[in-house]
């Protein structure tokens, strides 16, 4: 690899959603270490066609259109066969990073260049509501993260994270069952265990929820999360049980594993019927996952709320919830 290179890519897709990918390339451009930049447009049709080749772009952003509109997964592995650093991190068109946000992630390899992968403190937003999100050690071993991770103490969001960009290649595509992307990439990451890297400050923005527009997470339905979720729990669990730095019993494991099942199943209910998912729908997929469900009491009375409430109703409870949690971090709203 060429010396003139910098250690990180900033992988940017795009689809139909102009002005907020002017804010998220506006972030990439404002970092303050050098960064390669790819933006891809998977085919939108709402003007980004026509700007983007027209931007006055500086020599390390390169530029990529795509007619018809791919697949997700198709789509990330071609922008992933444009990278010519050593680490990616994939910023989605509705997120955005603060200037020190590659000088962090770069900090974090030169500090320890065999560290799995990197993260830094992430901002959740719901609507107006920003959340600061859950971060670790500057350095911790793979089973204390993914223990912590599976408690809610942890908020890995894909961009905030870089990844090695062997390490993804070597991984492969990301599967078409696959939607739950970054928990996919990242899980594999620790297969062999290692350390994973966190600057806790507040450098990148995830969109977690934005009235009235669809995401990766709240398009898939309660049923394919719970299948994937499940799968990711017992990777999870085992990857926990297999790590000889492991100081957990099975026992505590396991019940971790089921109360964060649990927990995100339920969540995803909310994200459906915020979507417009019918009463009638979230009602099938709770006799379905009732299973699942019923194991934790918060995940029986969420589900219970959001068939119960009208969307404007649920909506007003998540934003009412992100409130609160903004206010216990000390954020004002």
């Amino acid at each position: 690899m060429s010396n003139s290179l910098p250690l990180l890519t900033i992988v940017i897709p795009t689809v139909n959603r102009l002005e907020l990918f002017r804010k998220a390339l506006a972030s990439a451009l404002a970092q303050t270490v050098p960064v390669d930049i790819i933006v891809s447009d998977n085919g939108s049709s709402d003007g980004t066609e026509t700007v983007l080749p027209s931007l006055d772009l500086p020599a390390h952003v390169r530029r990529f259109r795509h007619a018809p509109t791919m697949p997700v997964q198709d789509h990330g592995w071609f922008m992933l066969s444009q990278v010519r650093t050593e680490w990616t991190v994939f910023l989605s068109d509705d997120d955005f990073l603060e200037p020190g946000f590659a000088a962090g992630v770069v900090g974090l390899i030169e500090e320890k260049p065999d560290v799995a992968f990197v993260y830094t403190g992430c901002d959740l937003l719901y609507a107006d509501v920003a959340v600061p999100g859950h971060v670790g050690p500057r350095f911790e071993n793979a089973p204390d993260f993914l223990f912590s991770f599976m408690d809610g103490k942890r908020n890995i969001c894909m961009c905030a994270t870089a990844f090695r960009t062997r390490g993804l290649r070597e991984t492969g595509r990301q599967p078409d069952n696959v939607l739950i992307g970054d928990m996919y990439y990242w899980t594999k990451a620790l297969e062999s265990g290692g350390v994973v890297g966190c600057d806790a400050r507040h450098l990148s923005n995830y969109f977690f929820y934005r009235p009235g527009m669809t995401s990766e997470t709240n398009r898939n339905t309660v049923v394919n999360w719970a299948r994937e979720s499940r799968e990711v729990a017992a990777r999870i669990r085992a990857l926990i049980l297999a790590d000889p730095r492991n100081t957990r019993d099975k026992a505590s494991v396991d019940r971790l594993a089921t109360k964060f099942l649990s927990l995100t199943v339920s969540n995803q209910f909310a994200w459906n019927a915020l979507r417009g998912a019918g009463k009638g729908t979230l009602i099938r997929s709770f006799f379905r996952l009732a299973g699942i469900i019923l194991r934790n009491v918060h995940a029986i009375v969420r589900v219970g709320g959001v068939i119960v409430l009208p969307r404007p109703a649920v909506e007003n409870r998540v934003l009412a919830h992100a409130r609160r949690q903004a206010r216990a971090a000390g954020r004002t709203t």
